[in-house]
């Protein structure tokens, strides 16, 4: 079978695209309203209203290269906001808004120029951001990537969480980015506002998100954990220590190799010194990666041992 080039999206396409998958552009997002004219009578109107994980309003632009009337429209959209910034949320009940929310600009687009791009770099715009999307196909699938062009008003968000983000869920998502690191330097942590993916090697290890108040966590392979306490976080931790295991997928002659290791180590786990006594697989598969990561003891321990956690607990209620 022949089959025909993929053809890039138009707007109205791409908007689609939008409100059936607004996961792809950030974790949490929710369409809340379409087709807004918030200032914009004799330009085409907003595409949409959306909610994000922390109760933020963004207004969403869908563009092409042929929108002559991109800036114009983000220009009356971002000054009727700023006027009514303080009635938006009454004129709103069905968005559920955040108090005092600031509300940000997204423009994603396909075949952007760069004299678009620039153009609305120079609106300064705070808060203003600029996705692209390309497609391809792959199996008889279509596929979507998605880039970013950077703050148009110059001040790049990163990987910085949002400040809705509570304090705890930013001491957990700290947490887990630093075990990763010390698991392995080559774990790579990618993630948005409100979340954070871990992968190794192109495959994935696990998921992070913020939502409803707390940070949630999903190992691949695993069910979804909503992360209250510190053995919640043990636990999340000790199930990605092992899918990354899973995905290294130590031979005999390293885990022989990891173990000789941790008997030079000064700071090693007590274990069987016969490199033979392991096994390419299991827990004690899991005791000799560990033994040459960069993990604390406190924190191999509450791997290697399943009731370290109930331990803690019980002697920190006890005190």
């Amino acid at each position: 079978m022949i089959r025909g080039p993929v053809l890039p999206l138009q707007r109205d396409g791409l908007w689609r695209l939008i409100r059936q998958r607004s996961s792809l552009f950030e974790r949490g997002f929710r369409v809340i309203a379409e087709q807004l004219e918030l200032g914009t009578a004799g330009l085409p109107p907003v595409d949409g209203l959306l909610r994000d994980a922390g109760g933020s309003p963004v207004l969403v632009f869908a563009t092409d290269d042929r929108d002559n009337s991109l800036a114009a429209r983000v220009l009356a959209a971002h000054a009727f906001w700023l006027r009514n910034a303080e009635g938006m949320a009454r004129a709103l009940p069905e968005a559920d808004l955040r108090d005092g929310a600031d509300c940000r600009l997204l423009v994603i687009g396909v075949a952007l120029r760069s004299e678009m791009i620039a153009t609305l770099q120079r609106l300064q715009i705070a808060g203003l951001e600029v996705l692209e999307v390309d497609t391809f196909r792959m199996g008889g699938q279509e596929r979507v990537v998605v880039r970013a062009h950077g703050d148009a008003a110059k001040k790049p968000a990163g990987m910085d969480l949002d400040e809705s983000v509570c304090a705890a869920g930013r001491s957990v998502f700290a947490s887990f980015e630093q075990f990763a690191h010390r698991l392995d330097a080559k774990i790579r942590i990618e993630g948005d506002r409100f979340s954070r993916r871990a992968s190794f090697e192109g495959r994935l290890l696990g998921d992070l998100w913020f939502e409803a108040g707390a940070v949630h966590a999903l190992v691949s392979g695993g069910a979804q954990r909503r992360i209250d306490t510190d053995a919640d976080l043990r636990t999340v931790c000790d199930l990605f220590a092992r899918r990354y295991l899973q995905v290294h997928g130590p031979a005999m002659e390293i885990v022989s190799e990891a173990h000789a290791s941790a008997v030079a180590a000064e700071d090693t786990l007590d274990a069987d010194p016969s490199p033979t006594a392991f096994p390419a697989n299991g827990l004690e598969a899991v005791r000799a990666c560990l033994s040459t990561s960069r993990l604390t003891r406190e924190e191999r321990e509450a791997l290697l041992d399943p009731a370290y956690g109930r331990d803690q607990e019980e002697r920190t209620s006890a005190s």
